[in-house]
C-alpha cells in the first residue's frame, strides 16, 4: 500500500483489529469509522475488563487507542487511508476480523483481536 501523502514510499497494511500485517495474496478490506462503531462492543474496554475480571493499565491502554475511536482496543498501527474526494477515513483489516465484524449474531470478537485477550503488556 502506498503511504498517505507520499507518491515514493510503500508499507505493508496491518489490521486495525487483530495488530497483524495482512501480507501475501490475503485480501485487505476497508472499514470506516462508523462500521467499527456499529460493533464497539466487540472491541471496548469495558468489555475486556468485565470478562477478565480485571483492570487493563493505563499504559496498556494508550498503547491500544487509535484517534477517533478511543475507548476500543484497536491497533494504532493499522493502514489508515482517507478519500480525497469525500475525506472519508477508512482502516484495513484482514479478512477473518472483517467476517468476524460483519457477523451481526455474534456478540465476540474475533478470534485473533486484541480485545479477544491479545492485550500484550501489563
Amino acid at each position: 500500500m502506498q503511504v498517505e501523502g507520499r507518491v515514493d514510499a510503500f508499507c505493508l497494511p496491518v489490521c486495525l483489529i487483530c495488530d497483524r500485517v495482512i501480507f501475501g495474496c490475503e485480501t485487505v478490506h476497508k472499514v470506516d469509522k462508523e462500521a467499527v462503531m456499529a460493533t464497539k462492543s466487540k472491541f471496548s474496554i469495558d468489555e475486556y475488563n468485565s470478562f477478565y475480571d480485571m483492570e487493563l493499565h493505563a499504559e496498556l491502554i494508550k498503547q491500544y487507542e487509535v484517534k477517533g475511536l478511543e475507548g476500543l482496543l484497536l491497533s494504532p498501527r493499522a493502514t489508515k487511508t482517507t478519500d480525497a474526494s469525500t475525506g472519508d477515513v477508512h482502516y484495513s483489516t484482514c479478512f477473518n476480523c472483517y467476517n468476524s465484524m460483519k457477523n451481526k449474531r455474534s456478540t465476540n470478537p474475533p478470534k485473533h483481536a486484541i480485545s479477544n485477550g491479545f492485550a500484550i503488556g501489563q
